[in-house]
């Protein structure tokens, strides 16, 4: 005969097993939830910084462009303007909407005629972080044996903030979510 208290005992043990067994599922599919949850917010902020770096880069080229085009008698102010010495006089300075520009200058001395200047454009607000590096080359290329001048934007916008080191000014690319979008315009 089999006595009842001996069944008692042995059926406890299973249950605990079986109340494991279940817990741990459960656990795994939390798991599994909590990290494609993640990933997901992940990818929707890649998005959003993706669309800030572009928005900047935009940003940058338009202001380089606007301030090559400022004036209508053919002065060209980067070029030829206030800036034309890597000094700028105190009552002339570039703005470009709320963007703080830092602005520098150099000549080739390897390639005759070619002039490239650099603009640091800070457009963080209370809401994002977003910055600008916008390099402007100046220069002529020969078109049917004669020497056609050419303007070259290249725009780099990042989601990120600008830092400052002595007097060099640029955006901090330290953060590993630090993304960068480009826009390449030459007329």
């Amino acid at each position: 005969m089999i006595n009842s208290k001996t069944k008692e005992i042995n059926m406890a043990g299973f249950t605990l097993f079986v109340a494991m067994i279940v817990s741990s599922l459960l656990l795994a599919v939390g798991f599994s939830i909590s990290n494609i949850i993640l990933k997901q917010l992940l990818l929707s902020g890649s998005g959003k910084d993706s669309q800030i770096a572009f928005y900047a880069a935009d940003s940058g080229a338009e202001c380089a462009q606007f301030w090559d085009a400022r004036d209508g008698n053919g002065v060209d102010l980067i070029a030829d303007g206030p800036f034309a010495t890597s000094t700028a006089t105190t009552d002339f300075t570039i703005k470009c909407g709320r963007g703080v520009v830092d602005f520098s200058k150099s000549t080739s001395m390897t390639v005759p005629g070619l002039v490239t200047s650099t603009l640091v454009v800070d457009y963080s607000t209370s809401d994002y972080k977003a910055c600008a590096l916008v390099l402007i080359e100046k220069g002529f290329t020969k078109i049917d044996e004669e020497d056609v001048p050419y303007t070259k934007v290249v725009s780099r916008g990042y989601n990120s903030s600008l830092i400052t080191a002595g007097t060099t000014k640029a955006c901090d690319l330290s953060n590993k979510r630090t993304v960068e979008r480009g826009l390449v315009v030459q007329y």
